[in-house]
C-alpha cells in the first residue's frame, strides 16, 4: 500500500510542470560554430531564431563561449537571452529557450543533428546550420 501512495505522490509531483498541449510549438533556424588554436584556446558562437505562428515577431539570440587557456578569466560566456541554452555535441545541437506563448511563459526544447564543415586552410574554424523543431513545450 505503501508502495502505491508513494508511487502516486511521485507522478502528482511530475504532473505539477503542465505540457504545453499546442500543435505549433515552433522552431528555431541555428548556425553554430567552433574554432580552436594551437594555444589551447577555443571558442563556439550559436545564433538561433525562433520562430513561431503565435508570434508576431522571431525572437533572435546570440552566444559567445571562449576557453582561454592560462589567462583569468578563463571562461568568458554570454548570451542575448539569459533564459537560452544550448548543447552543441559533435553531431547534435540541443536547444531550450523560455518564450511567452498563449499569454504564459513556456519553455521550449529541441534537438537536431547538425553538421560543423571546418576549414580546409587550418581544419580549426568549423559551421554548420540547421533547423530545430521544437520536441517539448513546458509551461
Amino acid at each position: 500500500m505503501r508502495a502505491i501512495i508513494a508511487n502516486f505522490a511521485a507522478f502528482a509531483a511530475a504532473a505539477t510542470a503542465a505540457v504545453v498541449p499546442r500543435a505549433d510549438y515552433g522552431y528555431w533556424e541555428v548556425t553554430a560554430s567552433r574554432n580552436s588554436a594551437a594555444n589551447g584556446w577555443q571558442s563556439k558562437d550559436v545564433k538561433a531564431e525562433y520562430f513561431n505562428s503565435e508570434l508576431n515577431e522571431t525572437i533572435p539570440v546570440h552566444c559567445t563561449y571562449s576557453d582561454w587557456a592560462g589567462q583569468d578569466p578563463k571562461v568568458q560566456e554570454s548570451c542575448t537571452d539569459p533564459s537560452f541554452k544550448y548543447d552543441l555535441g559533435s553531431d547534435t545541437i540541443t536547444l531550450t529557450q523560455t518564450v511567452e506563448l498563449w499569454g504564459e511563459k513556456v519553455t521550449v526544447s529541441g534537438s537536431s543533428p547538425i553538421t560543423l564543415k571546418c576549414s580546409a586552410v587550418t581544419g580549426r574554424f568549423c559551421e554548420g546550420s540547421t533547423r530545430v523543431d521544437v520536441s517539448t513545450a513546458i509551461a
